[in-house]
């Protein structure tokens, strides 16, 4: 028999004596508070997305850092109706529900809310921004007024309908449509125009103006958004096919205007003709949201029952079509419903998933539209909508 060879003798040795090797490992170094780190979240103001953050190890257990909270998710319904409590203080919940960010809350403005002291509009709703992502805010702090004023005093011929609102050098803005009642004119309401309105911090109130600044050729308000400057987008008629074609403004911080008039230019005019066409949208209002390094402009055509997506590099674009991102949930039992007002709520959307949360309104053209929203207010709530992206 072959002796054998010394090396198979050391290492033999070695194994038997329970010996290890010096090579380098890739394992890393046990934490002492374990491997269950926690995911930390900081929201970078009020009706802004969250951010992840690293958790910390203070020797014993792993803590958030001071100002974030831990990351929290329900397993819920991809759709709700936000703030309906069988029995409780609201009775019917209809059209968008647009965000106004304060110097240190996030709003939402019920367009139409019914309570039993009859129906309101522009009511504010405070939601609580450390519930866990996918909860349906079925209660809210809100009281039972307008959220809005006219400056210089009450016209109870006008209508105002909030549309979108920034925050820009410390200032929120309210784009607003301004109605005027008038039987003789479609939906019992004739536009005045458009304009931008302000949030007061000292009285908690949304202030605009009963002289609006934006005719209606130009009709700026439709969806807004925010980056060196105020970005506003007006969709004027004439209506072609259900969409209308949109233009878009930009405003400085002392509100100085310039309308984008195509090819890269910017000008000093206030006038629908010379803006150039960006895009199509639906009646009234779209919206307008980050992805990633791009943009979003989210809408519905009218008496739509889909949400559509045009995207783009830069506010002016060039925007191209995006591809279909849902279809809205609407009432089964009637074939006339469509939603409308499409709302991003950036807030909401939980940064360790892809996806999109959308509030939207739910009409019918029902010739009976009236009593089927009485008998089943239900069916025509607003919705809150999970999308995957």
């Amino acid at each position: 028999m072959r002796p054998r060879p010394r090396i198979w003798l050391w290492v033999s040795v070695l194994i038997g004596c329970g010996a290890r090797t010096s090579l380098p490992t890739d394992e890393p170094t046990p934490s002492p508070c374990g491997m269950d780190a926690p995911t930390c979240l900081r929201a970078a103001g009020p009706c802004e997305p969250a951010t992840v953050v690293a958790a910390t190890c203070d020797g014993r257990a792993w803590r958030c850092p001071s100002g974030t909270r831990e990351h929290a998710r329900l397993s819920a319904a991809s759709t709700c109706l936000p703030f309906f409590e069988p029995g409780g203080p609201i009775r019917a919940l209809e059209g968008s529900l647009v965000r106004v960010p304060t110097a240190d809350r996030c709003l939402w403005i019920g367009e139409t809310v019914e309570t039993s002291a009859g129906s309101l509009r522009n009511v504010a709703f405070e939601v609580d921004p450390t519930a866990p992502y996918g909860t349906c805010p079925a209660r809210a702090t809100f009281r039972a007024e307008s959220v809005v004023e006219l400056d210089g005093g009450a016209d109870p011929e006008l209508q105002v309908q909030i549309t979108g609102a920034q925050r820009l050098a410390g200032v929120t803005r309210v784009t607003y449509r301004l109605f005027r009642l008038d039987p003789s004119a479609g939906f019992g309401v004739r536009e005045l125009g458009t304009g931008i309105g302000r949030f007061d911090e000292a009285r908690q109130r949304i202030v605009v103006s009963p002289r609006p600044r934006f005719a209606p050729d130009l009709d700026l308000g439709d969806a807004s958004f925010v980056s060196d400057r105020l970005y506003v987008y007006g969709c004027p008629p004439p209506i072609d096919f259900l969409t209308e074609g949109c233009v878009v403004a930009r405003f400085d911080a002392r509100d100085d205007m310039e309308l984008f008039a195509g090819g890269g230019k910017w000008i000093e005019s206030a006038r629908g003709r010379d803006g150039a066409e960006v895009f199509r949208a639906g009646p009234w209002i779209s919206a307008i949201a980050r992805d990633g390094d791009r943009l979003v402009h989210l809408y519905s055509v009218g008496f739509g029952s889909t949400l559509a997506t045009h995207f783009a590099s830069a506010p002016e674009g060039p925007w191209t079509d995006g591809p279909e991102l849902a279809r809205c949930a609407l009432p089964e039992d009637d074939p006339k419903a469509f939603c409308a007002g499409p709302v991003v709520h950036e807030e909401l959307v939980d940064p360790t998933r892809s996806e999109w949360v959308v509030s939207y309104g739910v009409g019918t053209t029902a010739s009976d539209g009236a009593a089927r929203r009485a008998a089943r207010p239900e069916a025509y709530w607003t919705r809150l909508h999970w999308i995957g992206r």
